[in-house]
């Protein structure tokens, strides 16, 4: 009579590297059932689990739990998840700021959230209408200073600051989602993505 369980999983993607496990199938295991020794090996999307010792049908239950908790999903569709994030989260730090600095390295910030950026793109391309009146008044992100703006030269030189702040975040991002689509595990994909969603 066999003393060990063996139980078969599937994975969703197959591991780059088997002989390296996937740490977090077996870190739910072991959790559900501490103490119970077991060996892992992998195969291309397959798990196979191997029980020092004979479980109990309550052990299988919380086996299965831990399975189920895990979600395998298949790779692609975890980096369309990831890189959905990513997108996400650019969009929020614009929103969240503090913006663009004005003059540089004066620790003054005007807003560039999605409105501010399609109202500073208004502005720049009507510069230097006759229609213009200057100077006009921005205030700063947080509302506590502004800004009269001179002249048509001032609002080139505010619109080049933020459109270069602009490109720094999404190029931000940019490199956060090819970091992610070039990952081969999950564990990779993952780490990835939360070096720039959590940095």
């Amino acid at each position: 009579m066999s003393t060990h369980t063996y139980v078969r999983k599937t994975i969703g993607t197959a591991l780059a590297n088997p002989s390296d496990g996937d740490p977090t199938l077996m870190a739910r295991v072991a959790a559900a059932l501490p103490g119970k020794g077991f060996t892992a090996r992998f195969d291309g999307t397959v798990a196979d689990l191997v029980f020092a010792d004979l479980l109990t049908g309550a052990e299988i239950v919380a086996l299965d739990a831990a399975y189920a908790a895990w979600e395998p999903e298949d790779l692609t569709t975890l980096k369309s998840d990831l890189c959905t994030q990513i997108d996400q989260e650019v969009d929020a730090r614009f929103e969240r700021g503090p913006g663009f600095e004005f003059p540089p390295s004066t620790g003054i910030y005007y807003s560039f959230s999605l409105p501010a950026q399609a109202k500073w793109s208004g502005l720049y391309a009507l510069r230097a209408h006759p229609a213009i009146t200057y100077p006009i008044r921005i205030n700063t992100y947080d509302d506590t200073g502004y800004i009269d703006i001179p002249d048509a030269d001032t609002v080139e030189s505010m619109y080049l600051c933020l459109a270069g702040t602009v490109m720094a975040y999404l190029n931000a991002g940019v490199g956060a989602k090819s970091a992610v689509q070039a990952s081969t595990t999950r564990a990779a994909a993952e780490a990835a993505a939360d070096a720039y969603l959590n940095p």
